[in-house]
């Protein structure tokens, strides 16, 4: 029994909890420069497989450029290097599941970061953070079907060469489900809310997909509960008319 619970339980990764302290530190009291060169050095050394990671380690300099210096953006900051470290240097057990937590906080962050600064207007800034937000739901999307592990096997010749499409298309529905939300008055949160909602249902589509599980029965789930949620959304929001 000792012997079970000690293969179970794993040491705390101290090292990796000091790294991402420093670098919510660095991010919040210093000059952007200092975090980016830090967070890059910790990102490739050591140097291991750094492409697998490479979709949320760059949205998150992005993301992390343009945030407002607070506590707790900084925390958000330190959390989001803390699990894409973690995932990059293999200290995680179900690498999964916390790829895929990423993709959802990130995807967040982009949503409600675009629609509380541009949300309620049609402008230059907000056309080029759109398709920067496109751009991004298709790295992380595409970054987290080609993770090992998350499918069971390899794809063969003719879904790997719809891969590009299928990701593709997933992309640009977020895109303009976007723009649709835009002039929809429900308000930032809402918005944020609802686009989030589809992306999850999105990303469950393409995984099933290209794991060849995507069926009549889950399709169906997968719209219930969004109709469900998006009732509920649409319901208990004041529109802003």
């Amino acid at each position: 029994m000792v012997e079970k619970l000690k293969s179970i339980s794993k040491p705390i990764p101290w090292s990796l909890v000091v790294k991402s302290v420093v670098l919510g530190g660095v991010w919040y009291f210093l000059p952007f420069p200092f975090f980016l060169v830090l967070a890059v050095f910790f990102y490739f050394v050591p140097l291991f497989k750094p492409s697998d990671l490479g979709a949320p380690f760059v949205v998150i300099l992005v993301l992390s450029f343009f945030l407002e210096t607070g506590f707790w953006t900084a925390f958000f900051v330190a959390v989001v290097m803390y699990l894409i470290l973690g995932t990059k240097d293999l200290i995680f057990i179900n690498r999964k599941a916390i790829y895929e937590t990423l993709v959802f906080i990130l995807l967040f962050a982009l949503f409600i970061y675009f629609f509380f600064e541009f949300g309620t207007w049609f402008g230059i800034m907000s056309i080029l953070w759109s398709i920067v937000i496109g751009f991004f739901s298709f790295t992380l999307f595409r970054g987290f079907i080609n993770y090992d592990g998350v499918l069971s096997e390899e794809l063969g010749p003719e879904a790997g060469s719809h891969k590009f499409l299928v990701i593709g298309l997933a992309s640009f529905f977020i895109w303009q489900l976007l723009w649709v939300l835009v002039f929809l008055p429900v308000g930032p949160t809402y918005q944020t809310a609802i686009l989030f909602l589809v992306s999850i249902i999105l990303l469950e589509f393409v995984l099933a997909y290209f794991s060849r599980n995507l069926t009549p029965r889950k399709v169906l789930f997968n719209f219930t509960l969004f109709f469900v949620f998006l009732v509920f959304i649409l319901t208990s929001t004041r529109w802003e008319l």
